[in-house]
């Protein structure tokens, strides 16, 4: 039995396991058991041999290939729902991380509700930590693909996670911003009691601030129609460097986003605002803008800086 044991550990020049083998091979169409059939080969007589058969689905968990798969992670990106409550159902009962990449953002990278329920339903414990690997704790994952549904299933079970960071500094509210996800902003902003305190520990940016940044005019403008006060006061709010968004709309030549902060609300953004080196958003592209030789981007934030600057102030 030992000879088995050794056996089944054995890897190939991926790092796969017979049981990767197996669940990449079969894929949807093996039942669930089948992979660890030959645990059970044998009859089992003794305590020993009791634990050497757990073991085999133990190692589902616990073995990962040289992608940090485990056939448990291979089960969950595969759909195949058979092999993962089997894993589930006869593996030992461990509520820390599996090693390796999490299920979980297998099943959120999959967009499979269904699965995400499954493991959610034997470790919910795993909604709330990163996997060995560093990766994005699942809430932050699911708000950086715009995948509504998951993130609405993980709030049920964790609203505390909304104010839970990633090892960057980042709550899920900047990714779904970062991503230009309205509709996962709206629903965390609905756990967020105020957004002008929810800030990434590296620069003290809000989600407008990183929005403006990356050009996500889709959020920009939602944040701007919102009536909410607290919402009002991420417009013209300063990050560690005294930047407003429209100073990092300007800074990254995003003309849509600049147009939509300064045309559709003028009387909400305030273009006077200066940072840290005593510049205004205009002052920024007004540095590096140059007749002919600026890019079409660093012109149209010129012109609609300086267009919206003259409507003003007349000069």
């Amino acid at each position: 039995m030992k000879d088995l044991l050794n056996f089944v550990k054995l890897k190939n020049d991926q790092g796969n396991t017979m049981f990767h083998e197996a669940m990449l091979c079969h894929k949807r169409n093996i039942d669930g058991d089948t992979i660890f059939k030959v645990c059970e080969q044998y009859e089992i007589e003794d305590s020993y041999e009791m634990s050497l058969s757990n073991n085999c689905y133990n190692f589902a968990v616990d073995i990962c290939n040289n992608e940090k798969k485990t056939v448990l992670y291979l089960a969950v990106e595969n759909g195949n729902k058979d092999a993962v409550n089997v894993i589930f159902d006869k593996s030992r009962k461990n509520d820390d991380m599996p090693l390796g990449l999490s299920p979980l953002i297998a099943a959120i990278i999959m967009h499979n509700q269904e699965m995400l329920r499954i493991i959610i339903q034997n470790r919910d414990i795993w909604i709330y930590t990163m996997d060995k690997h560093g990766m994005l704790p699942p809430l932050h994952y699911a708000a950086s693909i715009g995948y509504l549904q998951g993130v609405e299933l993980l709030l049920d079970l964790c609203k505390s996670c909304t104010i839970q960071t990633d090892k960057y500094g980042y709550f899920p509210i900047h990714l779904a911003s970062y991503g230009g996800h309205v509709e996962v902003v709206n629903k965390l902003l609905q756990y967020c009691p105020d957004p002008t305190e929810m800030l990434d520990t590296s620069h003290k940016r809000n989600i407008l601030h990183i929005a403006a940044s990356h050009g996500k005019y889709g959020v920009i403008c939602y944040i701007l129609q919102s009536e909410i006060p607290e919402h009002q006061k991420l417009i013209n709010q300063k990050d560690n460097n005294g930047d407003t968004p429209l100073h990092l709309a300007a800074r990254s030549c995003h003309p849509t986003t600049v147009y939509n902060l300064v045309n559709q609300n003028n009387e909400k953004v305030n273009l006077d605002l200066v940072n840290n080196n005593n510049e205004t958003a205009l002052d920024i592209v007004d540095s590096f803008y140059e007749v002919g030789k600026s890019s079409f981007r660093q012109a149209s934030s010129f012109i609609l800086l300086q267009a919206h600057k003259f409507l003003k102030t007349g000069s």
